[in-house]
């Protein structure tokens, strides 16, 4: 009977753990698929949308392949992450956003990934692209949008997008800050080019993994602090929890001062609604329900 209780306790919490893993699993809002994001189930660049962007044009002409791979020794995930060769500042891997904002639809959105470069990590990212894709501005004002493109001159249409950079030990995590993408910037096709910034300007060799696009309402940053406070007590209770009153020193032997004891405020308990904590008391109920039969069948055939 204790076998068969230590199987049973042994389900129940595997049971827990998968549906724990599949509702983080179910919480990913990336809008970028897996093939361009962790590279895991492709080998060959060509089967991705990514590619090397080397001018001002983008992949409006011909996409170049050059020197840009997806290599298999291992990423800051997996197995798989994309990597890529150049010798000049402007060089960049890069993949038209548009397609997937077009799919996902308007709304606020961060974009991270992981990044490694043995010479320079860039702590931004921008949007590349064509004249046509400029918005009608006032002034030359800039729109508050994204990607908001101004003209550099020289057929340069591109805008810098801030964001902040944490050491991950080799590979750096970029998340940037927030941006909006409207209803109507998506109602006609567009070039956004994705581009890291300004590179150093001699040979280097950078690589990419996770790269994600994800709803602001839904982004957890993986590098926040936690806040280990305990919740349910006041502030009140943690500024006396450790206050001794010390009786004050008189000249009469027989008198002592009695600290004066007063009532501690009533703690407040957060209700926690987590649904996985019902499925897993859910299964262990049922659990429970399938032994206790068995184990009075069993005890009557004995």
């Amino acid at each position: 009977m204790k076998k068969f209780l230590a199987v049973l306790i042994l389900v129940v919490l595997s049971l827990s753990c998968f549906i724990s893993v599949c509702a983080d699993e179910e919480d990913d809002s990336n809008i970028i698929d897996s093939a361009n994001s962790g590279f895991e189930n492709v080998t060959n660049i060509e089967d991705t949308k990514w590619f090397r962007l080397i001018d001002s044009f983008g992949d409006s002409k011909k996409k170049d392949f050059t020197d840009i791979t997806i290599k298999t020794d291992g990423g800051n995930t997996g197995s798989n992450y994309l990597s890529m060769t150049a010798n000049k500042s402007w060089f960049s891997p890069s993949i038209n956003l548009y397609p997937f904002f077009k799919e996902a639809g308007p709304g606020e959105y961060m974009l991270t990934y992981y990044i490694r470069c043995e010479k320079k990590v860039p702590e931004s990212f921008m949007v590349r692209g064509l004249k046509s894709d400029l918005e009608v501005k006032e002034d030359d004002e800039d729109t508050g949008y994204f990607p908001d493109l101004q003209d550099r001159g020289n057929s340069n249409y591109y805008r810098s997008h801030s964001g902040t950079l944490t050491d991950n030990g080799g590979w750096f995590f970029f998340e940037s800050d927030i941006f909006e993408v409207t209803e109507e910037s998506l109602s006609q096709d567009h070039n956004w080019w994705f581009v890291l910034g300004s590179m150093v300007n001699s040979t280097f060799t950078v690589d990419i993994d996770d790269f994600r696009i994800i709803s602001a309402d839904d982004y957890v940053s993986p590098y926040a602090i936690k806040d280990t406070e305990i919740s349910y007590l006041s502030s009140d209770v943690i500024e006396n929890a450790f206050k001794v009153t010390v009786p004050q020193k008189t000249d009469a032997p027989s008198a002592t001062n009695t600290p004066t004891q007063t009532d501690a405020p009533t703690p407040t308990v957060t209700e926690k609604t987590d649904i996985t904590l019902y499925v897993c008391l859910g299964i262990g109920a049922l659990a429970v329900l399938v032994a206790v039969p068995i184990l009075i069948i069993k005890k009557k055939k004995k």
